[in-house]
């Protein structure tokens, strides 16, 4: 899902995007999260994608009131869908607690001395994650939310900007705050890793069984048609996308006194820039690898295998979105190369395979039965 939600809400432009950057951010003053929020967001995002394809005025969609159209399209997610969230954050939380202190205490393990019975752990850091996003959700309600139709110069990705300002921001003011206030936020680190633990364990167990009366199996099915629509919706598109590049950089030519570019060099063109970005596609892996690995040795020669393992879950996890970024630009490029190696063979520029395979379709429609 989240390969079709970049790669498909970066296609949306002009007032369209600007109403789906709008409810991306309505989404995260209201606290709006999980999987059904997640789908509401497809579901606009289809919305948008299907009236920018039909050429029809976004207005007719949301109306004259962006915030009262969120407000509306929104309005499903009720406060009990949200408790019944409650509970996945939790889990979460826990997971990430387990994991954390079952690390500390391999490492206090290593230690002789130490009794991982009367083991303590400091829980500072965990209460300063607690006031950050309870501060974040504050700041953005009280400060955010009245202006958020209003200013058009707040994106989606400077509303992300502040949260991820302020967010540093309180916890490095917790951090040089801690010595002065929060001394005493010790607790047994045998007792919480057992109670994070158990905690996430009972959550995935009640989880199986619900999974398995809905569905007869412990884990939920993933829909088919996701990565199928994915690629189909990539290989629909492209080509009409191609179409409209061309005609773009004509009439930007023309504009500034050129001539307008042949359909012959256009293919040339197309060639080139594919062969650019799949190598800057590599050079951006690599460039990653090499950081990530260069970090992971550094830390291997500098600590002790477990601080390594820590540090290569957590640089993993880090990891995850440019991953997938990368993976949607590298599926992206190589269906437009598949594309352009087709017109290649045929022997044909992008707007005559285009013109052949809309020829086609209308041809095809025209043979259905029940239509004579």
């Amino acid at each position: 899902m989240a390969m079709d939600y970049v790669w498909l809400s970066d296609k949306l432009q002009g007032d369209y995007k600007e109403v789906f950057e709008k409810a991306e951010i309505f989404i995260g003053v209201k606290n709006i999260t999980g999987d059904e929020a997640d789908e509401m967001m497809m579901d606009l995002l289809d919305l948008l994608l299907s009236a920018q394809n039909a050429g029809k005025p976004v207005q007719k969609i949301v109306g004259t009131d962006t915030g009262t159209f969120c407000a509306d399209f929104f309005s499903g997610y009720t406060m009990q869908k949200q408790i019944r969230n409650i509970p996945r954050q939790i889990y979460r939380c826990m997971t990430f607690v387990f994991i954390f202190e079952l690390a500390s205490l391999l490492i206090l393990w290593t230690e002789k001395d130490i009794n991982l019975l009367t083991a303590r752990t400091d829980v500072t850091g965990y209460l300063i994650g607690i006031m950050t996003a309870w501060f974040i959700q504050i700041i953005s309600s009280a400060l955010i939310r009245p202006f958020m139709f209003r200013w058009k110069w707040l994106t989606s990705g400077v509303y992300y900007g502040i949260v991820l300002f302020l967010s540093l921001g309180v916890i490095a003011g917790g951090i040089m705050l801690s010595d002065f206030w929060m001394k005493s936020f010790e607790l047994p680190a045998f007792p919480v890793v057992l109670i994070s633990g158990g905690y996430a364990a009972v959550y995935r167990i009640v989880g199986a069984g619900i999974n398995y009366r809905r569905y007869g199996k412990i884990r939920k099915p993933k829909d088919p048609c996701s990565k199928l629509n994915f690629m189909n919706v990539m290989e629909d598109e492209i080509p009409d996308d191609l179409v409209k590049r061309f005609y773009k950089i004509n009439e930007k030519r023309l504009k500034q006194g050129s001539s307008p570019m042949t359909e012959k060099e256009y293919m040339e063109f197309l060639h080139k820039k594919g062969r650019q970005e799949h190598l800057g596609n590599w050079i951006g892996v690599v460039a990653v690898a090499a950081v990530v690995l260069g970090l992971i040795f550094h830390t291997a020669l500098t600590s002790t295998w477990i601080d390594t393992f820590i540090f290569v879950v957590v640089v993993m996890v880090a990891e995850i979105p440019a991953f997938l970024l990368f993976r949607v630009g590298m599926r992206s490029a190589a269906v437009r190369q598949k594309l352009l190696d087709e017109c290649d063979r045929r022997g044909l520029t992008i707007l005559e395979y285009v013109k052949g395979e809309k020829k086609d379709e209308t041809v095809h429609d025209s043979l259905r039965p029940g239509d004579n």
